[in-house]
């Protein structure tokens, strides 16, 4: 009977080899789903910011920047150029690369992320196979492969895609050099720390857990090197903020408002801010593959006994994800992304249980991953839609710009406008400053138009009233509010004002005719009861 049992499994596994490309492909084509859009919709500023410091790169040059991530519209380096610095720059060097070669797209712009995110699954498999075996390397994949949070979050453009992918670079060369000696190995595996460190920060605390995994190992002096390498990497990036800016402060407030935040301030926080976490794992990793790996605790002493690694290389996947999400709660109440970095656990944790409990059970196996499937098809059409239903965002701009801005204009826009500023930055090389119609009467602004918008009636506003009975403007209605472009150099000569009723080129998949779907309720009643921004 132990025979039969093993020729099935390994038939299984035989067939997986064959047609693992299948998983991949698909995986890659949910990952590639929208590569051309507008940067439009939740964490679209990111997207804009990043492609913005990246053209600054390749138009100003990245010596005579100084390789400072710099936001500021201008066709020529300014005197005091807008830093950002919350962030190293190591994504925006690279999106700048891709740009110099292939030319600046929405597409090429989120190029480097998705190539850094199929990198990362071969790192997966090569984990795999050194904690275990090929075939739980495959199954590995597969899982990878069928999580919405790997397609999802790994199109975003952001550091992620990036730490993930040296973090697991790292951890595939650190086990080869300990069962080799290679100093070859070990070079890149310093080597991935350092460019994981310039990715983001939060490679510091991975160096930190792995130092403990070779204190474990006994590797006393590797130990210390690795977490040396990652901090004194960090420290040379906040030396050169302070050369920059001559301070800290931008970045300690940046840390400040990912800390505690206005988490601090709702109700009940320590029960709904897990809460929120929680109902994200389901999410982005599905209910089932959250299952397998809450009862990680089951079975380790078993899988330790086979590996002598597996154990507390997992422990560090594990509370290198936790780490980042404990140590900004108000930063991963208010992302979801922020989740992203527990893949390696979930994967390699999901595939030693479904090795356990299906082993030897083909149909219920095959069963398992359909409904699995089933469910990352829906949550990724669901976030596919969530941006094409901000395209007009991205419509509403660009009237605007082709019919009444001048290149490299700054303007003036309103708080809760309905276009973002970064879009306007970013994407049509406007500056903008955010100010309300009382602001503009009082004169604080010099800029020539003024763009104010709203859902719903605007002149409710009696400032906004006020300063279109004295400036020339034009109303512009769209299915998604009414947009005033005032020209504040121009009196008004006459009580009309030209109205344009422009019907939108795109249908709005934000605006809900008719009954709304059980989903619709769900997803709204949780955001509103659970004080989330996006979920």
């Amino acid at each position: 009977m132990e025979k039969k049992n093993k020729k099935t499994v390994f038939g299984i596994l035989k067939s997986l080899q064959i047609f693992i490309i299948v998983p991949i492909l698909i995986f890659v084509y949910f990952l590639t789903l929208g590569i051309n859009l507008p940067y439009v919709g939740p964490n679209a500023t990111n997207f804009n910011n990043y492609s913005l410091i990246a053209r600054n790169y390749n138009k100003f040059g990245l010596l005579n920047t100084k390789f400072a991530q710099i936001t500021s519209v201008s066709r020529t380096l300014p005197d005091n150029p807008q830093y950002y610095l919350h962030h190293p720059p190591l994504i925006s060097i690279i999106q700048a690369l891709f740009f110099k070669i292939l030319g600046e797209s929405f597409m090429t712009g989120r190029l480097p992320v998705i190539i850094f995110s199929i990198l990362s699954l071969v790192f997966i498999y090569f984990i795999g196979k050194e904690i275990k075996n090929k075939k739980f390397a495959l199954v590995a994949v597969i899982i990878y492969c069928f999580i919405p949070a790997s397609s999802i979050f790994g199109r975003m453009i952001g550091q992620e895609p990036l730490v993930l992918f040296f973090s697991l670079a790292s951890i595939y060369l650190l086990l080869k050099y300990l069962k080799s000696k290679s100093k070859l190995m070990l070079l890149l595996f310093f080597i991935s720390i350092v460019l994981g460190t310039l990715s983001d920060w939060p490679m510091i605390y991975f160096s930190f857990w792995t130092s403990w995994f070779l204190i474990f190992k006994k590797e006393y002096k590797l130990a210390v090197a690795c977490f040396a390498a990652s901090l004194l990497t960090g420290i040379a990036f906040l030396l050169n903020i302070y050369y920059l800016v001559h301070g800290f402060s931008d970045i300690i407030a940046a840390f400040l408002t990912r800390s505690p935040g206005q988490l601090l301030n709702l109700p009940f926080w320590p029960i709904i801010w897990p809460l929120v976490i929680f109902i994200r794992l389901n999410v982005y990793f599905t209910p089932l593959f959250t299952l397998f790996s809450l009862v990680f605790l089951k079975g380790f002493r078993e899988t330790n006994r086979q590996n002598n690694n597996t154990v507390p290389i997992i422990f560090v996947m594990l509370f290198f994800g936790l780490t980042h999400i404990a140590l900004f709660p108000e930063g991963s109440f208010g992302h979801p992304y922020w989740i992203y970095y527990l893949i390696p656990f979930i994967v390699f944790y999901s595939t030693f249980t479904l090795f356990k409990l299906f082993s030897s059970k083909k149909i219920l196996l095959a069963v398992v991953l359909a409904v699995n499937f089933y469910f990352f098809i829906r949550v990724e059409n669901w976030k596919i839609k969530e941006i094409q239903a901000n395209l007009w965002r991205y419509d509403i701009a660009k009237t605007i710009e082709d019919k009444y801005l001048a290149p490299y204009e700054t303007i003036s826009i309103n708080s809760n406008s309905l276009v973002d500023p970064d879009m306007f930055a970013y994407q049509f090389n406007h500056d903008v400053l955010i100010l309300n119609p009382k602001d503009i009467i009082k004169k604080e602004t010099n800029t020539d138009h003024y763009i104010y918008s709203c859902f719903g009636e605007c002149l409710k506003d009696k400032n906004l009233i006020e300063l279109l009975e004295n400036k020339k403007y034009v109303k512009e209605k769209f299915s998604q509010g009414d947009v005033y472009t005032i020209f504040l150099k121009e009196k008004r000569k006459n009580p009309g004002s030209e109205n344009l009723y422009l019907s939108d080129s795109r249908n709005s998949l934000n605006i809900v005719s008719g009954k709304e779907s059980l989903f619709k309720k769900i997803y709204n009643y949780l955001l509103t009861f659970l004080h989330m921004p996006q979920l």
